[in-house]
């Protein structure tokens, strides 16, 4: 996304591990102020963000705050007991419509399947995932 269509004052806070070297690399040739010491904390007053605390002791007057995780991983490692097909990127690959992985009887929505890190398309997988489940309990009675 292109913050500076919005505003010129935008600053980037990075906090990665090693395991995220492409995001540092690509935060350090952006045409953004970069900042890479870790945040503490959040300070606000009636719910309003206004400083951001560094792990330095350093602190960051600001009015607004947009938080991104690159380098998000998918937490399926409930199914490794299973031989659930997988990406490349550790998502269950699931039936679009169904929402049920390889293995017969285990399905999987939001983000350890699509990863699209939004609520509302988990919850509408959800419904549907549900709508399948119920379907097959259906068809064992």
């Amino acid at each position: 996304m292109r913050f500076l269509n919005y505003t010129d004052k935008l600053q980037l806070f990075i906090s990665s591990t090693e395991e995220e070297t492409a995001d540092i690399d690509s935060a350090k040739n952006s045409s953004y102020p970069c900042c890479f010491e870790p945040v503490v904390s959040l300070e606000h007053q009636a719910g309003e963000v206004r400083c951001l605390h560094l792990a330095t002791g350093e602190q960051v007057e600001l009015s607004r705050v947009f938080l991104a995780f690159p380098g998000a991983r998918a937490q399926s490692h409930l199914l490794r007991a299973f031989p659930v097909e997988m990406n490349e990127k550790g998502h269950a690959i699931v039936n679009p419509r169904t929402k049920e992985t390889s293995y017969p009887g285990i399905w999987a929505i939001g983000d350890v399947a699509a990863h699209s890190q939004q609520v509302a398309i988990a919850m509408g997988d959800g419904s549907q995932a549900a709508i399948w489940i119920h379907k097959r309990l259906l068809q064992q009675d």
